[in-house]
């Protein structure tokens, strides 16, 4: 049958067809008895919830990568990178036998008072260390520690100092800075190997 027969097809024998052809099709009359109507009272919502379907939530977008460091594998994740070294955190609270004990003579030694700096030479990096004297006993302890890179950054939000120049990086979850570190122990292991 064309589409030009069908045209010519009166509403009841079409939905005559309709129901001979789809099985299980109860045909207008059902769904129309069972559609809410205007007058029955939440009818815009219950016919909003009979085809509505709300669409899943949009996946949560992964944190912006953190750049890394000159010679940190390209290929690693910088969350596996930082991971993967050891944390500057543990040199917190070390006197100055404990920190010489753990990498050495440091390669120079500068006095901002009350501060008391050493700064070991990391090949690429120089990490410095900033002792203060404790309130209890005054034996200067490490409170803090930043690394200067040979990058040059502008802004970045881990630099310390946004004039031009070489990069200091305090977040102790930086690559830059957990590297540095990392090469610090690794070079102090080899000189007391060799």
């Amino acid at each position: 049958m064309g589409l030009h027969a069908c045209s010519s097809l009166e509403t009841t024998e079409l939905d005559a067809l309709v129901r001979a052809i789809v099985p299980g099709n109860p045909g207008p009359e059902a769904v129309a008895e069972e559609a809410p109507t205007p007058a029955d009272p939440g009818w815009a919502e219950s016919l909003a919830a009979s085809w509505y379907v709300p669409a899943p939530p949009p996946p949560v977008p992964r944190h912006k990568p953190v750049p890394l460091a000159p010679g940190v594998a390209q290929n690693v994740e910088p969350a596996e990178a930082v991971a993967n070294t050891p944390d500057p955190q543990l040199l917190v609270g070390l006197d100055f036998a404990a920190t010489k004990a753990l990498l050495g003579d440091p390669a120079l030694q500068m006095e901002r008072p009350p501060a008391k700096v050493w700064a070991y030479n990391g090949g690429t990096c120089m990490f410095n260390l900033f002792f203060y004297p404790s309130m209890d006993d005054n034996v200067f302890r490490v409170l803090t520690y930043e690394v200067t890179n040979g990058e040059t950054t502008t802004g970045a939000p881990a630099v310390v100092n946004p004039a031009a120049g070489p990069a200091k990086i305090r977040d102790r979850d930086h690559p830059a800075l957990r590297q540095c570190f990392a090469d610090l122990l690794h070079n102090k292991t080899a000189a007391d190997a060799g």
